[in-house]
């Protein structure tokens, strides 16, 4: 995965092995990344493993099915209070 950012995703793309984020005008760094991927097939199998677990664990439904049971964990907890 190629990111025109370099925020949190790109720390999580970088540790993963997934991809990797640029600052929005480095076409060069973008270029570079993908011939580097082109060149080495353990690494381009390696981010495609990575990315697949990552679109995983930031599942969208999942995320939100975790959000949801904090928030009725919390409002169970409040209840019990009054």
């Amino acid at each position: 995965m190629i990111l025109n950012y370099q925020g949190w995703q790109h720390d999580v793309l970088v540790k993963s092995g997934a991809g990797k984020g640029f600052l929005y005008a480095d076409q060069a760094g973008y270029c570079r990344f993908i011939e580097e991927l082109a060149e080495d097939k353990a690494r381009y199998i390696k981010a495609q493993k990575s990315s697949k677990r990552l679109s995983e664990n930031y599942d969208a439904e999942r995320l939100a099915g975790r959000v949801h049971d904090i928030l009725v964990k919390g409002v169970a907890r409040n209840e019990a209070l009054y």
